[in-house]
This record gives C-alpha cells, structure tokens and sequence, in this order.
C-alpha cells in the first residue's frame, strides 16, 4: 500500500494510490458546492446603482412627442422628445423591439425570448397580450392591425377585435415584413426567392419583386411609399424603387437605415461608426463619424436610427451605451445621451465628494453625482480610456488615454496634469503612492514616476512592459512593484515580483513567485497559486497563512483581477473560472481560508478605505455601489494601514480625539481630522448655530490611526445635504466613532 500524507491540508488526509486522490479531489469539488449552495446569496439592497441597462432600441412617437428607449428585460423610457427627461416608463420588459401605432397611441413590444405586449402610449397601459415569440411585427398604415411572422407565415392581428383575422404563406421561412404606408400591402422577405406583396384585402400575392434578394432581415419603404430599402443578413443594404425595381443605391457594413419624412434622403447607419446620406433625388452620397474624434477600433456601432416627424433630426443609437440626436440637413450633431451601460468596476469612487468616474474601455469619461445617481459630465476622446484610478485623497482621478497620463479634479471636472509619453503604445497599469505625492505609469519604455504636484517626471525606470497589471508603492513611498514581461529579449524577464528604487531606477530585490499583493505597513500578503490551493502567504516572513481549496484542482486563476484583497488584509474576493451564470464572487477569510460570503458578480472592486464596492451586474449592465458590511463581515484588522505620508503615527494612538478643522475660518472647503485608537464606524454631523443639521458625513467603518492630515481628513465642500453651498456663519462638527463623541466649532466666511 502507497500512503502519502498532504501537509497543506488543516486535516492531513491519508491518501491511498491514485483512487484515493481522485476521490479526495471530488470531495473538495462537493464541499465547494455545498458550502456554496447554503451560502445565501446577499439580500442586500445597493446604495446606488449607476447608469441605466443596455440599450437595445430607440424610436420616436409619428406624433414627435416621445423618444422610446427600450432596455431589454428592464424598461422602455419615454422621454420628452425635446427635452430628453424621462416622462414615462414601462417596467419589466422582456421584448428586444419597439413599434408604434401611426396615430402614436400604441406601443407594441416583441423580441424572439417573449410574447409580444401591446400597450397604451400615455399613459401606459397593457392593452394586450399575443403568446407570440417573432422579431418580426409591424402596424398597418391605417392603425387597425398588427402583422407579426412566425415561421412561413403572417397573421394579421386585428386591433379591436384582438384576433387574427388572416394568414399569408408561401411556404418560405419569412426574414422581415413590412407594410406599405399608402396602400393595402404587406410585402414580406425570405431565406429564399424575391420579397412577396400581398394584397392584404384578399390576401393574395399581388406580385413578386424582380430582383431576389436572400435573407433580408429589415424592409423599409419610403414616406411616400416611392422607394423601398432593404437590408441584407451580411449588412449590404439597397435602395430600390417600388414599382420597377431599378436600383438607386447600395451600401455595405450596414446595421440600420431609415427616410427622412419627405422621403428626401436615405440614411444608413453602418458598423464602421459611420452615417453615410443619399440624397435620393440626385444619387449624391455623403457621409460622416459617429463621434467628434476618431473612435477606437469596434467602437461606435450604429444599430439604429429613427427620425423625428417634423423632418429636421434624427435620432441614432451607437452601441448599446448612447444616443446622438442629429441635424439632418447638416448632418450635424445636436445632442449626446449617455449613461447606459456602465460595465466596468474599474472606475473611481470618491465618497467624500460624492463622485464617480466611470468610462473604462469606452472613449466617453462620465462623472456621476453619487448622491442622486444623476450624470454630471462627459467628456469625449479620441481613444480608449485604459485606466480610471482614484487618488488616496479622494479628490482626484488618473486616466491612461490618448498617449498621456492625465490627473483630472473629479469635482472641477476639469485636468489638472496632462504627462505625454513619447512613442505611446498604451499603458499596462497606472498607480498613486500612498500619500498622492507621485504617480507611477508602466509604458512599453518602462515605468515613469511624476510628481503630482508640480507634474515633473522624477524618472524613467527600465522595467519593461509587464505583462501583468500589478504595479503598486511600498508603503514608504521609496520603491514601485510589479511584474517584468516574461519576454526571453528583455532582461529582467518574468515569472518573479521586482522592487525598483523610485529614484536611482536600481532593481533592490526580487520574491521568485507571481501573484497579487497587498503592501501595507505592518504586514503585506500575496496570494499564490498552487495545483489544489490558493495561498495566502505573509511577504516579509514568506509563511503561509492559510489556504482556499480550489472547487476544480489544477485549475489557475488567469488574471490578477480575479483577486481583490480588501484593504485590511482580512478579507480577499476570489473569482473563480467556473462556468457559472452567473459569475459569482466568493468572500474569505485571509487568516483561516474561511468562505464568508457568496453573491452573484462578474467584476468586483473595493472603494474608498474598503467600506464600500462597486459591482457589476451582468444582468442589467450596471455598475452597483454597496456598503462592504452588508455583504460580508470583515473581521477586525490585526493591523493598522498607513494611508499617507505620517506613517510613524499609524497604531500608536492612544485615544480618540476630534481635531480643529483646517483652515478656519474657510471658503468653500475644509477638512475635519480626527485620531481613533480603535477601529470604529465614523460618521460627523454638521449641524447650524439654531442646531440645525446641514450636513452628514459619513466615511464608514475606519481603522485606527492618526487621521490628522490632509490626505486623511474628512473633506467637507460646505454645502449642505443636497448640494446647496451654506451661508457664512458658525457651524458646529460632531463626531460620532463607536462610544466616542466630542463637538467643535467652524467658521464659514465669505
């Protein structure tokens, strides 16, 4: 009998030949699940959710009241056709399309994953449910039936009756249909043969078009019913006319196309962030870009148009995430809607000044108020944005885009640094010091260190291009980290963790294994992963802590974002490569490998000091703001963090003090320090010389130390709770840190 004994495990198991170990490995696989199935899935309610779902269509009301946005399995929207504020919403929407009635009083919505639901346009009302699952569903000219395609045939849907009242088949799978705006027509596409007209009186084939055109998948005709647009599977899209045939137009990489009113011009919205114009009349072609500069690559998309009935604008949906409101005569931009899709958790949460920057893998930066959830600001750029990180004073963010680094003053709104880096090829990771005294950028020239302050390159260190997107600080602000490429042409290659000295770019030290790293003062943890185990070790006695079993054994973790320590050091979220829907994030306990806590996540960061995360709901598209503590409890930290520059006063506080505000008297702004000798839930109360409360501040759970400079303070911008400045005058500050409270006096002049 071969016996081997596994010394990782907290209850060393005996395992007998290859059998036993395969059993032993499934039994790790079971316990995950069970452990996994009877963890419930956090009930908790965000504080905010960001942005609005995915987009999927738009449509303006014929009577140029409405402009219908349809999120699928959300909501329609309809929003003040002039001024763009929602009017009002359907909940709970399963459908991928939108039609309105001619007389706008009807809204039908369908898609191939639901029944198709007619309802009253204001207010909404459900008039109408057809157990019918198409894509393909148009009202008639006259407003009195709807015509949906199911398979090789069309049912005519009368209205009042609510009853299908005709079919119409030629035997051929139908690919669109359409009605003809001023006769009794419906002309129908197929997988084979010519676009059908039926005689919708008879129901009858009146005639076939003369050219065959296979697979059209949207039929268009004009106002006047003179010309007929179609649009092609493989994204060709033609003009014809109706009565003869005779080609007018063509176009490729289309997406939409629609008619001006006056049958004037034939609009094309194409996969390439292009509008491209016919001038029907006289055959003239024109076009131009989506977006004010040239987008990135795959970006800008234009899935739908639709035009406002007065004949001046049009509305055009790019991606699944804007709306560009459009002058038709000038081809010219009027308007910009953002806000749907925010996907990415790689955005920067500034709680003090109630901000969010989002914008990550998109070319548009948002600015949120994170008090109302309202958008704020966008800014558009020529390419990607490739970082969004938040500075350690809560004020600032650092982008990564169009060959600079730029530090941006998120409640400004405005850059404040703007550093060019020479022969760009695009940044791996972008990172503050502790303090916000420097800010380092890994390049494909290597790793540049600025000065915030002053902008002043300190220096460009040979590291190379990592090929991971770790770089971080030591605490002491005197060496960056990370990963050198694994490139056998680049010296130092990978596969280990370098130390740099900011100043004489000279490689210090090396820790021959990869993984993500935590770097704080007392203590600093890097996850390693092994064939059964993620474990956790300690970096400066390079012991193992405690170790995660893996659900499947030899399966890695590919990417560092996987893995988000909290900033305590006490809890890691774990994504593990499961194919689950959907992706879950699964909380531990970094001292014991305890599973904490279990909720659905593809994309999860920590904000703040860790008393807050942002989490992407792949349902929706949303980016969800949560408070840490109501998703899993953090245990109490066995060491205190340093956050900036006093680092020697971290875990040396004696008791709690409330410190005078700084500077004071103050116009507009000030911060309030404070020192906490054990790790308590903050909150300061602002109240007015009639004891009125003006302001609630509310930092979250903090760790204790000195909080005394300005890059730990609390900020107060000196408004009030709903972002009204407050007049001069005195104002008294409480703070509220577990059993302790004490109350001071401020001066606000103006």
């Amino acid at each position: 009998m071969n016996c081997t004994t596994n010394r990782y495990a907290e209850n060393p198991t005996v395992t007998i030949n290859g059998d036993i170990l395969m059993i032993r490995h499934f039994s790790i696989l079971l316990l995950t699940i069970l452990s996994i199935s009877v963890s419930p899935l956090n009930a908790a309610e965000p504080l905010l959710t960001i942005g609005k779902p995915y987009l999927d269509d738009i449509a303006y009301t014929p009577d140029g009241r409405f402009l219908a946005t349809l999120s699928i399995s959300y909501w329609v929207e309809l929003l003040d056709a002039e001024t763009f504020a929602p009017v009002h919403r359907i909940d709970t929407v399963e459908g991928e399309h939108l039609r309105f009635s001619p007389d706008s009083s009807q809204l039908a919505i369908f898609g191939d994953r639901a029944n198709i639901q007619l309802w009253d346009v204001a207010p909404p009302r459900l008039r109408a449910t057809i157990p019918v699952k198409t894509v393909h569903a148009t009202f008639s000219s006259d407003g009195t039936h709807l015509a949906y395609a199911v398979g090789d045939t069309v049912y005519l849907w009368h209205l009042r009756e609510k009853r299908v009242v005709m079919e119409l088949t030629n035997g051929v799978p139908i690919t669109a249909i359409e009605f003809h705006p001023n006769l009794p027509i419906l002309i129908s596409g197929h997988q084979e043969g010519p676009v059908t007209f039926w005689d919708v009186d008879t129901g009858q084939i009146q005639r076939r078009f003369p050219t065959v055109l296979r697979h059209p998948k949207k039929l268009r005709f004009s106002p006047n019913g003179a010309f007929l647009g179609v649009l092609l599977e493989h994204t060709n899209v033609y003009l014809f006319e109706t009565a003869t045939g005779a080609l007018r137009g063509s176009s490729h990489s289309a997406l939409d196309f629609g008619f001006s009113p006056d049958s004037t011009y034939f609009l094309v919205g194409t996969e390439e962030a292009r509008l491209q114009r016919l001038h029907i009349p006289t055959g003239w072609w024109d076009s131009r870009s989506v977006v004010d500069r040239h987008g990135p690559t795959g970006m800008g998309r234009v899935k739908r148009l639709t035009f406002h009935p007065d004949g001046d604008r049009f509305a055009s949906q790019i991606d699944a995430y804007r709306i560009s409101i459009w002058d038709v005569k000038m081809l010219s931009r009027l308007k910009t809607l953002s806000g749907w899709m925010q996907t990415s958790t790689r955005a920067a949460y500034l709680p003090k000044i109630n901000r969010l920057v989002t914008g990550f893998g998109t070319n548009i930066l948002h600015f949120w108020d994170t008090r109302t959830g309202d958008l704020l600001k966008t800014v558009e750029f020529h390419w990607r944005v490739y970082q969004v990180v938040p500075s350690p004073d809560g004020r600032s963010v650092a982008l990564d885009v169009e060959a600079t680094n730029q530090i941006w003053d998120a409640a400004l709104m405005e850059p404040r640094h703007v550093f060019q880096i020479r022969g760009y090829l695009g940044t791996q990771a972008v990172n503050f010091s502790p303090s916000g005294k420097y800010l380092a950028s890994n390049t494909y020239r290597g790793t540049f260190i600025w000065e915030v302050e002053t902008g002043r390159q300190v220096n460009l260190i040979d590291t190379g291009w990592s090929d991971f997107s770790l770089l971080l600080f030591t605490p002491d602000e005197r060496q960056i980290v990370l990963i050198p490429p694994n490139d056998e042409d680049i010296q130092p290659a990978g596969d280990f963790i370098g130390f740099w000295d900011i100043r004489t770019g000279e490689m210090i030290r090396t820790v021959d294994s990869i993984g993500p790293l935590l770097l704080r003062q007392n203590n600093s943890l890097q996850m390693r992963d092994t064939q059964d185990a993620l474990e956790i070790f300690d970096m400066v006695s390079d012991k193992r802590i405690s170790q995660i079993p893996k659900p499947i054994p030899f399966q890695l973790i590919r990417h560092f974002s996987d893995i988000r320590f909290h900033p305590t050091g006490r809890v890691v979220a774990v994504r593990w490569p499961l194919q689950t829907t959907p992706d879950k994030q699964r909380f531990y306990d970094t001292q014991t490998g305890q599973l904490l806590a279990v909720i659905p996540g593809a994309d999860l960061r920590f904000a703040g000091k860790g008393e807050f995360l942002l989490l992407h709901n792949e349902n929706s598209g949303q980016l969800e703001i949560y408070r840490t503590r109501d998703i899993v409890n953090v245990p109490e930290s066995v060491a205190v963090e340093p956050q900036a520059r006093q680092l020697t006063q971290w875990g040396g506080v004696k008791r709690n003090a409330l410190l005078q505000n700084f500077p004071n008297p103050f116009n507009p702004e000030t911060w309030i320090p404070f020192r906490l000798s054990t790790e308590s839930y903050v909150t300061i109360h602002i109240h007015n010389s009639a004891g009125q409360l003006v302001r609630r501040l509310s930092p979250g759970t903090m760790p204790a130390g000195d909080y005394s400079s300005q890059a730990q303070a609390i900020y107060w911008d000196g408004r009030n709770q709903i972002g009204e400045p407050v007049s001069s005058g005195v104002y008294l500050y409480t703070i509220h840190a577990g059993d302790f409270s004490a109350t001071r006096k401020m001066l606000i002049r103006k």
